[in-house]
């Protein structure tokens, strides 16, 4: 598994650091086959639980011990050619992860959360609120705190993803 991290460079993180993680997983034919029936393999959970716990220990500071439990909400999102996700966030979950089980374009793009922060300022401070897009391809894995307002742009080519939020709970 390699792993690239950014800082989210749109107008947010000059507020609050936001950090959005890209890493590659190998896509089994196990995946992508219960996908295509529109049901999560366990596997994607496991990995979605390392990468999660790595997320909040490496770019949060954040112990997976400071929770007593979790919970984990999966589903499979199939686009057909030129179909797009409207603007939404994962609000009331913690943490995001989007796994491509098969891509090749349709952008993911993060959109800066503070509604009309950009107004007032000038041309020169536009590139400081600016969306920043992923390309998605098969076998990449984002994740993101679950706020983040994001779109999913058109691509020409079918393609299959697994979101999963992750939620977690002080007390049992």
């Amino acid at each position: 598994m390699s792993e690239n991290t950014m800082k989210l460079n749109a107008g947010y993180n000059y507020c609050w650091p936001t950090v959005v993680s890209y890493s590659t997983f190998d896509v089994t034919d196990e995946m992508l086959n219960k996908a295509i029936l529109g049901e999560v393999d366990d596997s994607i959970h496991l990995l979605a639980l390392y990468e999660f716990k790595k997320y909040l220990s490496e770019v949060l500071d954040v112990p997976w011990s400071m929770y007593a439990s979790h919970k984990l909400n999966s589903w499979v999102n199939r686009y057909d050619e030129k179909t797009e996700m409207e603007y939404h966030s994962h609000h009331g979950d913690h943490l995001s992860a989007v796994f491509y089980l098969k891509a090749d374009g349709g952008d993911i793009v993060f959109h800066d959360p503070r509604f009309f922060a950009a107004r007032g300022y000038d041309e020169g401070f536009r590139p400081n609120f600016a969306p920043i897009k992923h390309t998605p391809k098969t076998g990449d894995l984002v994740i993101f705190p679950s706020f983040l307002y994001h779109t999913v742009r058109a691509s020409d080519k079918f393609r299959i993803s697994v979101p999963v939020d992750l939620t977690l709970y002080k007390d049992d």
